[in-house]
């Protein structure tokens, strides 16, 4: 089991150098750190492994595990910064823009507003130019009370 163990290490790093772009990157994370890959198919081996080999085995199952996503995670930020340099060298250095965020949207512009505020300022507005008129029937209802 432990030679197992130093194979899937051996041939995970191996490949995971070997990987040119963003697709090779993840189909290596599937192959090896997936739910079907090498490194839990070898941990679905544990139960056969003798009851005094077990913690020897399940150390070294650690350290293969935590080797292949650190060198994941170091692998994976080295394409995260060539792929930005390539990005800023394609369209010139700028401040980013995160498309995923969303904007911020004025109210007024977006759908209506309620029926009430609606006739809300209309009235306001139609008081408003009664009260500005100087022959308005507003002035006459008022003036026979």
């Amino acid at each position: 089991m432990l030679d197992t163990l130093n194979t899937i290490e051996s041939d995970g790093l191996a490949e995971l150098a070997s990987a040119t772009d963003a697709d090779a990157l993840e189909q290596w994370r599937i192959a090896y750190l997936g739910t079907r890959g090498k490194l839990k198919a070898a941990m679905s081996r544990m139960k056969s492994v003798a009851k005094a080999d077990k913690p020897a085995v399940g150390k070294r199952m650690n350290e293969v595990k935590k080797a292949l996503e650190d060198k994941f995670q170091q692998v994976s930020a080295a394409f995260s910064v060539k792929m930005g340099a390539s990005f800023d060298a394609e369209i010139g250095h700028g401040p980013r823009v995160d498309m995923t965020e969303p904007g911020l949207i004025e109210s007024r512009h977006v759908g209506r507003r309620h029926i009430l505020s609606r006739v809300r300022e209309e009235l306001v507005e139609v008081f408003a130019r009664t009260s500005q008129c100087g022959n308005s029937r507003h002035r006459d209802i008022v003036a026979k009370d």
